[in-house]
């Protein structure tokens, strides 16, 4: 038995390594990596590393003793996020830094961090992932811990930067040196500095030939306020100077101001959750005060469950089994609670034996009261989709599916809903559309859930004739359309908001070339936008086709989560970076366009639209309906209406038997009496038939949303 209480079994296990082996460079010939290596020039040169040389199994076998990670005072913990625009090299760096202090062998995967399928197969990262690492820093012969969280980038996945800011007191401002600071840069940095953050910027690529590290520097001062001297010139790609950015984490990052006392009460912050099938749910926890020991019994300050904790680890990068996480420690923690819905994202974990001491005695001072930590804002869904299971028995698969994988993403917010068209289903609030295409993705890789995605709609706020208050529509099938239209002669309500549809805004960061803003402005107010502030961005060539250009426009929501992003790619050949930010709501003329196949509405086809914009997208739909519906029997009407009034409309004709094929010489009367029977057949088929639409021309019509192109 070790000091954990389990039997030792084989350290290849990464869950259940009680301690680690002694690392032989002989035997792995991780140190005959780097002497296969060709020697050196006089001057030292950074190589690029390996793709794949080494196996995880080393990695493994490298991991150092659990009682070295936590002998570290807190004096020398540092807490950091790497926090950048997308594809400015974040993920890139996190593997450069787990290399320098040796947490992995030269030569490993690249983008080691992104261990989700999506992410390697799209490129991006899209979960926050943390790791402990182990540095001795040579300038004063001292080891930190640095607790290091590597964030996505895009905007979707902007709730993955704040949450993972929350355990931190640093963040690297990562900026591309060759593209200078882009939409989503703005947007980490505020966050960053709402938590109050040390900032250390980084100037990455400079080894691009297109680099302008100093004209990056002036831009952090023009936009930002911070010092051009304190920026660090780095390339993460080949490993230039990444050991300036050690030490200046250690210099200008703050240790956490937690409790590390003896007699300190247990607070720790969930940060992540994710489903394991043989461990249950796997929280990832911010130790801000006292410490938990295998063992205890601790307590959700938010919903008031108590569980027993099981394992307890820290992620160095993979996982190792410690007997205690103290003050400072990011780790991750498994209870014995095993209901996936139990564990909430943002919530307070204490000792239960604490919490009932403050229940007994509360002392004057209030010293003895547990207070929760201030955890991150909840993210508030922008884009909402039905989601449904291909067929009507893989409905229990998809909910359990959805539960688990909402349990990891708690930006997602679902209820049941159900569809005359599609049968059960959900109805899920996203981020944005990437966030939402993830989501499928996820379901489909690692839980075998296939899916049908309706229409993307964004939450609107609506106010009927007689009522105070406005009502959340989140699908264009709870807007009660008959009522609405009944405000004549219904007073309205003192104090109340004006009767009508209220749609979400935003406010939009554009970054662009110079050249592309007409074509950007004239995307802008095709989208019904509202100009607030368009400035220059100058590098350090001066003025010239070389400048930069920032815009920032507000917008309809319902407008950006179609296509807005593609078209502005298309437009400005890829160049333009974009960010959004929730603005409030604005009272709009927005009206419900329902698809009739043959006078029968399909729910699953309706859409909510400005009404400037409805009869050229009805248009639309009409026409790609009668490219993807099968002929029948008899005549197929399809029409795009609002209300009573039909915007348009197109017909497929139905199959026709040649009746006369058989009969060469007869009468005229003859063969305009077969016509007529036939044509009254037509009639009765179609008074009694209905039109099926395939599941698959669901799939293929609805991923289009509701454009007008």
């Amino acid at each position: 038995m070790d000091a954990l209480g389990t039997h030792r079994r084989s350290h290849l296990d990464p869950w259940r390594a009680g301690t680690s082996v002694a690392f032989d460079p002989s035997r792995l010939g991780w140190r005959g990596l780097a002497k296969k290596a060709p020697p050196r020039s006089s001057e030292p040169q950074a190589e690029p590393r390996a793709s794949t040389d080494v196996t995880e199994r080393e990695i493994l076998a490298h991991q150092r003793s659990p009682d070295d990670y936590l002998r570290v005072p807190l004096a020398n913990v540092r807490n950091f996020s790497i926090v950048a625009h997308v594809d400015h090299g974040k993920s890139t760096l996190a593997d450069r830094l787990l290399e320098i202090t040796e947490a992995i062998p030269p030569g490993g995967r690249k983008q080691y961090l992104d261990r989700l399928p999506v992410e390697r197969a799209r490129g991006i990262t899209v979960k926050a992932q943390s790791v402990s690492l182990l540095h001795a820093d040579e300038r004063t012969g001292e080891t930190y811990l640095l607790n290091l969280i590597d964030t996505p980038g895009h905007a979707d996945f902007s709730f993955e930067v704040s949450r993972s800011l929350a355990a931190c007191q640093g963040a690297l401002l990562l900026v591309d040196a060759a593209q200078g600071i882009q939409a989503q840069t703005i947007a980490t940095f505020f966050l960053a500095m709402e938590r109050d953050l040390a900032i250390v910027p980084v100037a990455n690529k400079i080894d691009s030939v297109n680099a302008d590290v100093e004209g990056t520097g002036e831009q952090l001062e023009s936009v930002f306020g911070i010092d051009a001297k304190e920026l660090v010139p780095i390339s993460a790609k080949v490993g230039t100077n990444v050991d300036a950015v050690l030490g200046a984490i250690i210099d200008r990052v703050p240790a956490p101001g937690g409790d590390a006392s003896v007699n300190a009460k247990l607070r720790a912050l969930m940060l992540d959750c994710h489903y394991d099938s043989y461990r249950g749910a796997v929280a990832s926890v911010s130790v801000v005060d006292g410490v938990v020991k295998i063992g205890d019994k601790v307590r959700s300050m938010r919903t008031g469950q108590t569980s027993e904790v099981l394992e307890l680890g820290l992620m160095t990068p993979e996982p190792l089994r410690v007997r205690e996480l103290t003050a400072g420690r990011v780790g991750y923690v498994i209870t014995s609670q095993r209901d996936v819905r139990a564990a909430k994202i943002g919530d307070t974990l204490v000792l239960e034996r604490d919490y009932q001491k403050s229940l007994s005695a509360v002392s004057t001072d209030g010293s003895d009261v547990l207070t929760p930590l201030n955890a991150f804002r909840e993210a508030k869904p922008m884009v909402f989709q039905g989601l449904f299971p291909q067929t009507g028995d893989d409905y229990e698969k998809l909910k359990a599916a959805v539960e688990r994988l909402t349990l990891n993403d708690p930006s997602v917010t679902t209820q049941t809903e159900t569809s005359a068209a599609l049968g059960p289903g959900f109805r899920c609030g996203f981020l944005g559309l990437l966030h939402a295409d993830v989501f499928h993705q996820r379901l489909k890789e690692e839980f075998g859930a296939e899916v049908i995605a309706t229409a993307p709609t964004v939450p609107y706020r609506v106010v009927y004739p007689g009522e105070s208050s406005a009502v959340s529509v989140s699908s264009p099938m709870q807007l009660d359309v008959e009522r609405l239209s009944q405000s004549h002669g219904v007073p309205r309500v003192e104090g109340s908001d004006p009767v009508g549809i209220s749609e979400p805004m935003v406010d939009a960061t554009i970054v662009c070339k110079n050249e592309h803003v007409g074509k950007i402005v004239e995307l802008c107010v095709d989208r019904r936008g509202t100009q607030l502030e368009h400035t220059h961005m100058s590098n350090s060539a001066g003025t010239g086709s070389g400048d930069r250009v920032l815009l920032r426009y507000r917008l309809p929501m319902g407008e950006v989560a179609t296509d807005f992003s593609d078209e502005l790619k298309s437009r400005t050949s890829g160049y333009a970076t974009f960010d959004y930010e929730e603005s409030g709501y604005q009272q709009s003329d927005i009206v419900r366009l329902d698809v009739l196949i043959n006078g029968q509405s399909v729910d699953a086809l309706a859409g909510l639209i400005h009404r400037d914009k409805a009869q050229r997208s009805g248009k639309a739909w009409v026409t790609r309906l009668k490219e993807i519906l099968p002929r029948q029997l008899f005549e197929v009407k399809i029409q795009a209406a609002v209300g009573q009034k039909v915007l348009a409309r197109e017909s497929i004709s139905a199959y026709k038997k040649d009746v006369l094929a058989n009969y060469y010489a007869m009468d005229k009367s003859r063969k305009q009496k077969l016509l007529n029977k036939q044509k009254k057949g037509k009639k009765y088929m179609k008074s009694v038939g209905s039109v099926e639409i395939p599941n698959e021309a669901f799939a293929g019509l609805l991923s289009k949303g509701f454009k007008g192109d």
